[in-house]
Parts: structure tokens; sequence; C-alpha cells
């Protein structure tokens, strides 16, 4: 009888503390974040690295890029008018049809608004005997301007090929676009920025 309640109490033992181990797992805190002491969700990370429209309302960066010409132009607040700044590369088609909706553009308001090309050189292998032969055939008048360090590209946060900025003339970006904008949509944004309109 002896045995029989040694061997049953053993077994209720040995089974409470597996039951116990079990439970203390499934109650272990989470680990935290070693960086802050906190830890950052998935959907938080995707809204930090989201940062094309995180300049938006702000002054836009001012940097100097040689042009085609090999002249120093700045980017940024230009004399008192908008300016449009678009950055590009030669392999995307959508960047190329940018630059050419820009032209259109362009030819309508270039007495009242500054157009800017951004060729992002740093992610592009065109040379500038191709770079002159591009800008021939889309007959590109504005200044195409080369970011060879892509020292502008980081300025402004830019990721993908277009992006392009309105900037008003008090130097503040007010919008931002990471896809093609159409001639019709540039036109009417265009106007509201020169009537001084949201």
């Amino acid at each position: 009888m002896n045995r029989s309640w040694k061997g049953l109490i053993i077994s209720l033992l040995i089974l409470g503390l597996f039951l116990g181990g079990c439970s203390r797992e499934g109650i272990q805190p989470p680990e935290e974040n070693p960086g802050n002491g906190s830890e950052i969700t998935p959907e938080e990370e995707a809204t930090e690295v989201e940062v094309p429209g995180e300049i938006e309302g702000s002054l836009a960066p001012v940097l100097e890029l040689k042009n085609q010409r090999g002249e120093a132009v700045s980017l940024g607040k230009r004399a008192d008018k908008p300016v449009v700044l678009t950055f590009w590369v030669q392999w995307n088609e959508t960047a190329i049809n940018q630059l050419k909706i820009l032209e259109n553009v362009y030819a309508l308001l270039k007495n009242q608004v500054d157009f800017l090309g951004v060729h992002a050189s740093a992610f592009d292998d065109l040379s500038q005997g191709e770079m002159e032969a591009l800008l021939t055939e889309i007959d590109c008048s504005y200044d195409i301007l080369s970011d060879e360090d892509a020292e502008a590209q980081q300025a402004y946060f830019v990721g993908s090929f277009p992006t392009t900025f309105l900037i008003d003339s008090e130097g503040k970006i007010t919008a931002t676009y990471t896809s093609l904008i159409e001639e019709d949509e540039l036109l009417e944004a265009l106007e509201k920025l020169l009537e001084g309109t949201p």
C-alpha cells in the first residue's frame, strides 16, 4: 500500500512540474527591442520608411548641381517663381514620359514657372553623349541637372522614379508625386499654385 501511495505521489509531482513548466513558458514576457526598449510593429516600420511625403510642407533643400551645359544651377527656392522638379532615370520609361509631359507644360508656363529635371546619375549608366541624344530626341528645353553623388536624391528622400515635387515661390514643397503626373493634372496644380490657393 505504501509503495502504491509513493508511486502516486511521485507521478503527481512529475505531472505538476511538467504542467507548471508549460504554464511558465506560455506567459514569458515579450522580448524588448534592445535599441530603445519599445517594440516597433511592422505597420509603424512601414510608415517610417515611406519618406517622400514627409517633406511636403517643408522648405525644399537648396543644393547646387550642374546642368547639361555644365553650368551650376540651384535647387530649391528660385527667383520668386514656383518650381516643378522631377527626378528621373533613363531605364524607366515612365520617367522619360514624365520629362516629355514637363516639356509640353514648360512650353505653356516657362515665363511663370521654373522646370528642372534631375538625372539620378548615381543609379544610371547613361553617358554624356547618350544624355545629349536623349534630350535632343525628346526636345527638352528646360534644365536637366546631374546628381552624380545622389546628394539631391537623398536630400529630397527620392526612392522611385519618376518623383516630382511642386515648390511654391517661397521655396516650400506643396506636393509630391511618386508616379507619373499627367499634363492636365500638372496644369491644374500649377494654376492653383500660381493663384496662391491650396
